[in-house]
């Protein structure tokens, strides 16, 4: 009879030490699919973080492009050249901004609910909300996108001009550049412009702010 008791209690331990490494290889597995998750995520962010602060310098040019222009509007002198104009007028109004932003693993990750491998909760909390912040950020470059769209680009095209002096061409008309700048219409369509890509930047420098956590994070938890 002991000998029956003790075979069986072999037994048992037999099997709690198969569940014991069965545990451990899957665990194991488990540990090797986040560090290369996270290795992913990792390079993803960093690309999306040169574009953000890409995004950023575009959206600072705009506004001190749209700021000169202003500083030119009205009763006053124009103190520009034609070809400063020109320049202000078509590197500035004409310039839009749309994050280009790497997202297949993220998307990957959340798509699969592969997600929930990060161990970190900071981490899984900032990659899950991470697609309604990048939808806010992308709704207000689509009302920038608008203003310029419809607003500056008809009244540049009615109002100004697009034969520069870079031009291979010269303009049929006479009319001084000057005028467009004597418009309280071109000066609130300016001044609205220059609102949005404020907007903008404010929202690009959160992201940014965002993207180095998640970056942070992700080297904390490759370096453990």
């Amino acid at each position: 009879m002991f000998y029956a008791i003790g075979e069986i209690i072999l037994v048992v331990i037999g099997i709690l030490i198969a569940l014991q490494i069965n545990n451990w290889n899957e665990r194991r597995k488990i540990n090797l699919e986040e560090t290369e998750l996270l290795s992913s995520l990792l390079e993803e962010f960093k690309y999306n973080k040169v574009e953000t602060e890409r995004s950023i310098q575009v959206a600072q040019m705009i506004q001190e492009k749209c700021i000169a222009l202003i500083q030119n509007t009205g009763d006053k002198s124009v103190k520009i050249t034609k070809r400063e104009s020109d320049s202000l007028i078509f590197s500035g109004l004409r310039r839009i901004i749309s994050l280009d932003f790497s997202e297949g693993i993220l998307t990957t990750l959340l798509n699969t609910g592969k997600i929930q491998i990060i161990e970190n909760d900071s981490l899984r909390n900032l990659l899950s909300n991470w697609p309604s912040v990048l939808r806010d950020v992308k709704e207000d470059e689509g009302w920038a996108i608008e203003q310029r769209n419809n607003f500056i680009l008809p009244y540049i095209n009615k109002h100004y001009s697009s034969i520069t002096e870079y031009s291979d061409m010269k303009s049929g008309f006479s009319i001084p550049y000057t005028k467009i700048y004597q418009s309280v219409e071109f000066e609130n369509i300016v001044d609205g412009y220059r609102r949005f890509n404020r907007a903008n930047e404010r929202n690009y420098t959160y992201l940014l702010s965002s993207i180095n956590d998640v970056i942070r994070l992700c080297e904390q938890e490759l370096k453990q």
